[in-house]
């Protein structure tokens, strides 16, 4: 059997544009929201939010610890006759490759 909170939830993704609003307002306000950014901290406390105005029991962030990377400068460089060095964005868990 189904809880209020759960028919509520259940009722307005069939009945409304917000979860669509939501997801347009996480990419375009907070980006790529890498694991440990600003932006990643940001959108878990808009989600929280969302929990708490739909009447969930106690919704609350906990810490944790992860093995993150440092996203820097990086760039590819295609070789040949026309040589082309491209500046690229390292993303986590990419790999250093030659």
């Amino acid at each position: 059997m189904l809880s209020k909170v759960e028919k509520k939830v259940i009722d307005k993704a069939y009945s409304s544009n917000k979860a669509y609003d939501d997801l347009v307002t996480l990419c375009d306000r907070y980006g790529g929201r890498f694991a440990g950014s600003e932006e990643n901290r940001e959108a878990a406390e808009y989600i929280l939010g969302l929990f708490e105005d739909n009447g969930f029991h106690n919704p609350h962030l906990e810490s944790f610890t992860f093995k993150g990377c440092t996203v820097g400068a990086s760039s590819l460089d295609i070789k040949g006759a026309n040589r082309l060095e491209v500046q690229t964005l390292t993303l986590p868990m990419t790999r250093t490759g030659s």
